[in-house]
């Protein structure tokens, strides 16, 4: 794998492995809920510029090791998205939880320009 390249399995991630949504700052873990902190690739227009990190942060969900496809701007919308997704919650349910307690959860992605 080079360094462009990059996995979401969370196995390789705790290795080190490069991730394909950013660079890992750091892995969270709190019960069975673990949640990548990353620094998102910079986009030129449509294209990612995979391998130059932006300085935004972003924060994707794990249960029990498996990745649910969740991406949140912050750690508090992170957990709340964790937490709705185990209980059944779909892919809305963090975003009414996190109005409700006035938590962003748009992801405010940087852009280079054209």
């Amino acid at each position: 794998m080079n360094k462009h390249e990059g996995t979401s399995n969370l196995q390789k991630l705790c290795k080190g492995y490069p991730y394909n949504l950013g660079e890992v700052t750091k892995i969270h873990t709190i019960g069975e809920f673990t949640i990548v902190e990353y620094l998102t690739w910079l986009n030129k227009g449509d294209t990612v510029l995979t391998g130059q990190a932006s300085d935004t942060s972003c924060f994707s969900c794990y249960i029990g090791g498996n990745e649910v496809g969740m991406n949140f701007p912050s750690l508090d919308a992170a957990i709340i998205g964790c937490v709705a997704y185990k209980y059944g919650g779909d892919g809305y349910t963090p975003d009414y939880i996190c109005k409700i307690l006035g938590i962003d959860t748009k992801l405010h992605l940087p852009k280079l320009a054209d």
